[in-house]
C-alpha cells in the first residue's frame, strides 16, 4: 500500500498494528514518533518523518486498517466575527472619475494589534 509517498508491506502494517496496541495509552503524535524510528522513516535532513506519519496513521484509522487511540484535544473551530467599530460615513456621495481624485492621501497601514484586526 502506497501512502505518502512511501510503500507500506503487510510486515510494515503489521508492525504498526503492534506498535499501537502496545501503546494504547500514548498519544497519536508519541506513536508516530514511535513508529518513524522502527520503520526509520527519516527525511533528507535526518529528521523523522511523524507528520506524514500521523497522515498515514489517521489514512489506516479511517480505511479501519488499523485503530487509534482517541485524539487528546479537540480543535474547536474557530468562529471569525467581525464586531462593530467606531467609524464615521463619507457626509457627500464621491462621483467622478478616480483621476480627478488626489490619491497622495490614500494610507495603507499593517495591521499591528487586535483593534486594527478587528476592522
Amino acid at each position: 500500500m502506497k501512502l505518502r509517498g512511501r510503500d507500506f508491506t503487510d510486515s510494515e502494517l503489521e508492525l504498526i498494528k503492534n506498535t499501537i496496541s502496545q501503546n494504547l495509552t500514548s498519544s497519536r503524535r508519541k506513536l508516530s514518533i514511535l513508529i518513524c524510528k522502527q520503520l526509520n522513516w527519516i527525511q533528507p535532513n535526518g529528521k523523522m518523518k511523524d507528520r506524514a506519519c500521523r497522515d498515514v496513521l489517521l489514512h489506516l484509522n479511517n480505511k479501519g486498517i488499523i485503530q487509534l487511540p482517541e485524539p487528546r484535544y479537540k480543535l474547536e473551530k474557530q468562529k471569525i466575527t467581525i464586531k462593530p467599530v467606531d467609524f464615521f460615513e463619507p457626509k457627500e456621495e464621491i462621483h467622478g472619475n478616480l483621476n480627478n481624485f488626489d490619491i497622495k492621501t490614500l494610507r495603507f497601514e499593517l495591521v499591528k494589534n487586535a483593534y486594527q484586526r478587528k476592522i
